[in-house]
């Protein structure tokens, strides 16, 4: 049994090919139908989580954090 195109659409994204050029494969015309067929894995996920760097975070470093009264007292008022 194939596995169907659900199954190329999903190797097509984790090898990192565009989703736009995914659709196109498929021959969809909205996206959102191409987005039943690529849903990513937890590798995947955690891949592009990594990739973004952390608020703050300055050549690899973290700032310190600094306390802030008036956020501190508007986070306590709400």
């Amino acid at each position: 049994m194939a596995a169907g195109p659900w199954a190329a659409a999903v190797h097509l994204l984790n090898a990192g090919v565009d989703i736009n050029v995914i659709r196109a494969w498929l021959g969809h015309v909205d996206m959102r139908t191409t987005s039943i067929y690529t849903e990513i894995n937890l590798a995947t996920k955690r891949e592009a989580i990594e990739m973004c760097a952390a608020r703050g975070e300055v050549r690899g470093k973290r700032r310190p954090w600094k306390k802030s009264k008036d956020i501190l007292a508007w986070l306590e008022a709400m």
